[in-house]
């Protein structure tokens, strides 16, 4: 206050908030005038009650500054996340606070401009987003408005709405026959969006031959746990099952197709266990006698038979066909009389399976020898009257051919000599 004059004049700002308080913002003093005499003079003291008016001199704050909330995925809307609180130290309009998001993610977010209960109001999925951060604004209500801010993260947790996906389709596989057990067919690989177990996969075999095949459930391995067969079957379909460990538990299908390739595991196997046939003497060589036969379970080169002769014989064997043939002249009277060739079938494989068989040929006879006279020459000397029936001399041929059959049968005649009549000779003797 000027003593001079009495004008009261602030030495410093003044804070209305900073008063002990700013609901009632006054300041009391006590004036009093003297004069300059001697003795002086005081008057009795006066009351000033100064009034601080408020500036629009702070911004709203938050407290806390921070805020976190959660919800699941796909929850029925709207939901309440939290309600934000905020205040401003001034006083009338410049503390009224409204409350605003700097970004609402499409209008996913709400906040209510009075109350500061934020909401959501659309479909979140956690596998687009899972985190959100959103930045709340306050404002107050000055003539030039201050605001301030605070943070809201909103996680969304899971639920085991995503059913697992198989990757890296078809799945396809070929094995030989011969693949021994444990033996890598295919892998299989799934993901699933969601998290924690809604996310975990497991793998199974829903159908197929599980005497076959298996799949470890963690890595998706499948591997031969038996013994392919080509000739039973030239593929094999397993349907593998991906299911999540959630509750309840979602599942996805795929289908693991195996194509079988032949080995050459199959010998030849001849139509009979042994061939017999029959072929006369000075048959023509090249005469077909008889024909083998053999088949291999195998497919391609494996499965194909041919023929081939074992060892000396005068039989031969055609390689493609099996027909048997005439190999030389034959001869009963000094061949052997049963004839034997052992085939030999081979596949196509390197080395090749091998089967045998034997082929009994009989040898017949035809008539081509000519009885012999044995003791040639025959002389004899007869009496003069000598009486009928009286043996003169007996006359004995061979025939070479096979005995005790016509062909071999002898049978005598007197063929010239005899015009009188004089001799008879026993036919058979």
């Amino acid at each position: 206050i000027t003593t001079d004059g009495g004008t009261l004049v602030a030495r410093t700002p003044l804070d209305r908030e900073a008063l002990p308080n700013p609901a009632q913002p006054f300041i009391v003093l006590r004036v009093e005038a003297y004069d300059l005499g001697s003795p002086e003079m005081v008057s009795p003291p006066v009351t000033v009650t100064v009034t601080v008016l408020d500036e629009n001199d702070n911004a709203p704050v938050f407290a806390p500054a921070t805020y976190t909330a959660s919800l699941p995925e796909n929850y029925v809307l709207p939901r309440v996340l939290t309600p934000v609180v905020a205040s401003d130290r001034d006083a009338g309009q410049n503390a009224e606070i409204s409350f605003s998001l700097l970004q609402d993610f499409g209008g996913t977010f709400v906040v209510n401009a009075s109350t500061g209960v934020v909401q959501a109001v659309l479909p979140l999925d956690r596998e687009e987003q899972a985190l959100y951060t959103l930045t709340v604004i306050a404002t107050d209500h000055g003539a030039v408005p201050l605001n301030g801010s605070a943070v809201l993260t909103v996680a969304v947790t899971d639920l085991n709405d995503n059913f697992p996906e198989f990757v890296d389709l078809p799945y396809t596989s070929t094995l030989s026959e011969s693949s021994g057990l444990t033996t890598l067919v295919t892998r299989v690989s799934a993901t699933d969006l969601d998290a924690g177990n809604n996310g975990v996969v497991r793998f199974f075999i829903a159908a197929g031959n599980t005497s076959l095949f298996d799949v470890n459930a963690v890595s998706g391995d499948v591997t031969l746990v038996g013994e392919l067969d080509y000739e039973l079957a030239h593929s094999h379909t397993i349907i593998i099952q991906a299911q999540d460990q959630g509750t309840p538990s979602l599942s996805t299908n795929a289908t693991v197709t195996v194509t079988v390739t032949d080995a050459n595991d199959n010998a030849p196997v001849f139509n009979q266990t042994g061939y017999t046939a029959t072929v006369f003497e000075n048959t023509a060589i090249g005469t077909p006698v008889t024909q083998v036969r053999a088949t291999d379970a195998d497919s391609g080169v494996f499965g194909q038979v041919r023929y081939f002769k074992v060892g000396t014989s005068p039989l031969n064997v055609d390689s493609v066909s099996g027909v048997v043939t005439v190999g030389q002249l034959l001869n009963y009277e000094t061949d052997a009389h049963l004839l034997i060739l052992t085939v030999e079938a081979r596949d196509g494989g390197q080395p090749p399976q091998v089967a045998a068989v034997q082929v009994e040929v009989s040898l017949l006879d035809r008539n081509d020898e000519t009885p012999v006279f044995q003791g040639l020459p025959y002389t004899a000397s007869v009496p003069k009257r000598t009486t009928a029936g009286l043996p003169v001399v007996t006359a004995q041929a061979i025939d070479d051919d096979q005995p005790n059959t016509p062909q071999s049968t002898v049978r005598y005649n007197i063929s010239s000599g005899n015009a009188a009549g004089w001799f008879t000779i026993d036919a058979q003797t």
